[in-house]
């Protein structure tokens, strides 16, 4: 039985006469993220190879390398794929990697693109084997995004494997000289999602807050754009800061009291290659309701606790080459929050007293807090409703206020 295994490993598994490429792991160095159309070189992936060596004094080289994406993105939606590889602190040029359709590997059919060459040499690569026969190398990709990439799309690519059949069960992603192949198992990298443009803005605010909001784009397309046209619509219960854009708005529209109210930017567009992003800034401030009359800027009415102010963008990319010019960014849902609430009881069970026995309590606590940046407060008015079976007024009980007569400042707590 030890025979036939042996038999069956010496034509799966060539012996081992130079470097061989024996593991490999993610090193960690890849950050999740948002990517644009016509980005360049965007850093997908590292990885670090671990090769051993037989000493007999061969060369060593990389004969080829495949490379998967593990996201939603198609062959459409990258224009291009490349890897380098650092060795012995020295680092190779981008080799460019060739789009290979479609492959059906463990973790199902997925988009690959594939190198297959012999001029990249490991020697000198950091020892590792505990002399002057193995190291490891550092292998990078990077990928270009397409002109018109279909949005929500993304990018995670990584080195696939294959336990397929026959004399060679495996199929491994990297190759070198001597038929060796690693990973021995799918390695994907970090998620990154394909965008045309994204906005941002806070969570939570409080009625007289100020809320800024970023947009950033991308140029999609292959011609240059005449211009970039960006509308926002303030959702209500809103007033925007003037002067807070940078840059300024359209004249007329600083703002376009509508109604709705709305921004306008028209924007220079340019040249589309390498993919350079641009944002717009700018202010809005949530009603606090004092009477518009009273005191301008405060809006008649402030928004109701838990109100959703739904915020997006709409941009118009003039010239673009892309089927479609136009993109909205996904919306900023600001909730309107006063104050967070939330009420604590220090026993889950109860029991009836005895005769001679004191009586089982609970003790509630209530908990407020202001939410607000600028910590803006109003009258508070706190009810607690008894269920008839409790008497709230027994010996001993009552409240404990940390705040004389419940008054509170930005600071803490003052007299009534």
């Amino acid at each position: 039985m030890a025979g036939v295994i042996l038999a069956a490993l010496s034509l799966s598994r060539p012996a081992r006469a130079d470097f061989d490429i024996i593991d490999m792991w993610e090193n960690g160095t890849t950050v999740a993220g948002t990517v644009f159309p016509n980005w360049k070189y965007v850093w997908a992936g590292s990885w670090d190879v671990l090769l051993c060596n037989g000493c007999a004094g061969a060369a060593e080289f990389l004969t080829g390398v495949t490379v998967a994406n593990y996201g939603t993105a198609t062959g459409a939606d990258i224009a291009g794929l490349y890897f380098q590889v650092r060795c012995g602190g020295t680092a190779s040029p981008l080799y460019a990697m060739t789009a290979a359709g479609s492959y059906a590997e463990d973790a199902g059919s997925l988009p690959v693109w594939t190198w297959a060459g012999s001029t990249i040499s490991l020697a000198g690569c950091a020892d590792y084997c505990g002399g002057t026969c193995g190291g490891y190398f550092t292998i990078n990709v990077y990928a270009d995004i397409a002109p018109c990439p279909t949005e929500l799309r993304t990018l995670r690519l990584g080195f696939p494997y294959n336990s397929g059949g026959g004399l060679l069960p495996w199929w491994g992603s990297i190759a070198d000289n001597n038929g060796y192949f690693l990973p021995w198992g799918d390695m994907p990298g970090v998620i990154k999602s394909i965008l045309w443009s994204v906005k941002q803005g806070p969570d939570y605010a409080a009625p007289g807050d100020t809320i800024t909001y970023t947009i950033t784009y991308g140029r999609p397309g292959s011609n240059p754009l005449t211009n970039i046209i960006v509308t926002d619509t303030q959702p209500p219960y809103t007033h925007y800061v003037v002067g807070s854009a940078i840059p300024a708005p359209d004249i007329g529209f600083d703002p376009d009291w509508g109604p709705p109210p709305r921004l306008r930017w028209t924007l220079p567009g340019g040249a589309t290659a390498g993919g350079p992003t641009a944002q717009v800034t700018f202010q809005l401030t949530v009603d606090w309701g004092n009477g518009e009359a009273f005191e301008p800027g405060s809006g008649d009415t402030a928004p109701p606790e838990g109100m959703r102010l739904t915020n997006e963008s709409h941009l118009t990319f003039v010239n673009s080459s892309c089927p479609a010019t136009w993109d909205t960014t996904g919306p900023v849902g600001t909730v309107t929050r006063r104050f967070l609430f939330w009420k604590t009881a220090d026993n889950d069970l109860l029991f009836s007293g005895s005769y001679g026995q004191p009586p089982d309590e609970m003790t509630y606590e209530i908990f407020l807090k202001n939410p607000s940046a600028k910590k803006i407060w109003w009258n508070v008015d706190v009810w607690d409703t008894v269920p008839a079976e409790l008497d709230p007024w027994c010996a001993g009980c009552g409240f404990e206020d940390p705040c004389s007569g419940w008054t509170m400042t930005p600071s803490g707590c003052a007299a009534a």
